[in-house]
Formats: structure tokens, sequence, C-alpha cells
């Protein structure tokens, strides 16, 4: 399918056409991360500006049911790239709309990237004036910068952070993905809460985009105490995916110590923005964990789902 305006084109696909795509992509836009997603129906849109053939902006929909969502299976999807103009990302949405009425989708749901994300202005203000509306949710992040990581958190996290001397800090391969999932499934499941993937739908995306995770725990003598897996969505901004900790080691804490090596790590790598995530289980607000982010030195930032009927 392709429409036309005076200068652009939106494309569903990009097969046999040589379009550039000349910013850095988000991962979940990137085509391995995508092609990582097999039982996915995807629906994607490319804006394309016909006289380069350069791609400005894209969004990837998997559709369940009669739901499109952007993207289900990823923490955000929404918009990528800057169309240049508000005109331009205005004829992109009409063309979405159009597309999936006709493709029998009756309820579309775009996942917005938290604001402490490089976004295009046009976005937001042009996806309300388009009909959609919006459901806010509290994120969290860190700031990377040459300011240590003690500097940044509450005098009650540095207390636990000094007496975290016993355990240790490990980088692990992709390899061991298994063992960090399942210590982490067995976190969950001590607090009666559960993942949003299973392994066997977690496992092909890490293997096919290996330098963009990475696996992290803190030990204590051979047990594991916490864990995480890390999203490296960009050169500039991670991810913090899945943390958890046995209940075995409430009283110290592990994750803060987990979170200030990783927080060293990601200076020395040149990252910007450490992204902890919103604070929701199943849309409601978990006000500890709220708690916990802020006095990590985890500053606010709001996260939304525009959604609009069709």
């Amino acid at each position: 399918m392709q429409a036309r305006q005076e200068r652009y084109r939106v494309l569903t696909e990009l097969v046999d056409i040589p379009c550039q795509i000349d910013y850095e992509e988000c991962l979940y836009h990137r085509q391995d991360y995508l092609a990582s997603q097999v039982n996915s129906k995807r629906i994607s849109f490319f804006l394309v500006l016909q006289d380069s053939k350069r791609v400005t902006a894209k969004i990837h929909f998997d559709q369940v049911g009669d739901l499109a969502i952007s993207q289900y299976y990823a923490p955000f999807g929404s918009l990528d790239g800057d169309p240049g103009s508000a005109s331009a990302a205005e004829y992109l949405l009409t063309s979405i709309s159009s597309t999936l009425r006709s493709s029998g989708i009756r309820q579309v749901e775009i996942r917005h990237p938290a604001s402490c994300y490089w976004s295009s202005p046009h976005w937001e203000p042009l996806l309300l004036k388009s009909g959609f509306t919006s459901r806010v949710m509290v994120n969290h992040h860190l700031v990377v910068d040459e300011q240590p990581f003690e500097k940044k958190i509450h005098p009650m996290e540095v207390r636990k952070l000094n007496k975290s001397q016993k355990f240790r800090f490990n980088v692990h391969q992709v390899g061991s993905l298994r063992k960090i999932y399942n210590f982490i499934r067995a976190c969950r499941e001590e607090r009666n809460q559960s993942l949003s993937m299973n392994y066997q739908q977690l496992a092909p995306v890490v293997h096919r985009v290996p330098n963009n995770f990475l696996l992290v725990s803190v030990g204590y003598g051979q047990e594991l105490a916490a864990a995480a897996i890390i999203i490296k969505v960009n050169s500039a901004c991670w991810y913090q995916f899945y943390p958890a900790h046995s209940e075995k080691f409430n009283r110290e804490s592990p994750l803060v110590y987990l979170i200030s090596e990783v927080y060293k790590y990601a200076c020395n790598r040149g990252v910007k923005i450490f992204d902890l995530g919103t604070s929701e289980v199943q849309g409601k607000t978990l006000d500890g964990l709220i708690k916990f982010k802020t006095r990590m030195g985890g500053s606010p930032t709001q996260k939304k789902i525009f959604s609009k009927p069709l």
C-alpha cells in the first residue's frame, strides 16, 4: 500500500525500495529486533520523502484481535524519527487510521516513550488533535553523569550501599539468559507476581540482538541475591527490565548495590539515561516502588499510552 502527498509517501513495507534511515534507530524499531518476534501479526508504516527516498518516521503495530498496539512486545513503541513538520506528521497519522480501519482494526493503542527519551515534539499534540486520549503513568529515570551515584541517592540508601561489601557484581554472557530469567521468575513468584514474557518469548529476542542486552546480577557466595536484564534501547539510553531480588536478602537490599554498579558501568560507556521504568502492575500504581525509585535518585517523568477507537 502507498498513500501520496506532495512531498511524502506512506508505505507499509520497504521491500525492493532503497530507502535510507539517517538517524539512530530505537532498538524496538529495528528490523532485526522485529524479526525476532515470529508470532507477531504486524502492520508497519513508513513516512518517506519522495525525492530522496529517505525514511523520516515510522511506527509498527502488533495486531491482537481487532486491536492494534504499538508495540505489544516492547516497553514502548510509538512513532520513531522526526517527520520534519506538523503537516507531515498529520499526514502520517491520517494514513495510519485509514489503513488500520480498512484492515478491520477497531481500536488503536500507541505506547509513547517516557519523556526522558528524545521524541519529536510534533507527535503528542497531533495525537490529541487526531482524537486520541491518553493515560499517564509515572516513570523514573537516572541521569547518568560524572556525579557519583552515592551523591544522588537518599542517605538511607547510602547506608545500605556501605554495607554491600559482601556482594559481588557480575555481568553475564547471553548464554546465561535461562539462569538469570529463572532466578527473576522465582523472585517474582515469591511475591505472587508474574512476568509479562515467558522464556520462549524472550530468548529469541535476546539471541537475535545480543549486543542490545546486558545480563547483570549480584552474588553472595555461590547464591544469586539480585538480577536484572538491561536493554540498550540506543547508545544514550538503557532500560532496566525485570529487576528482582530474593526475599532471603530483603534486609540487605541487594538491588541498591546492583543499580549502583550498573550506573557506573553505564557511565563508563557514555550512556546518558538509565530508565528505571514505570511503577505499575496490571494497571495498579505501586506506591512503595515509586518511593524506592525516588530514594534511588530517580527523576519522575510521564509515560503515556494513547488510544483511539476507529
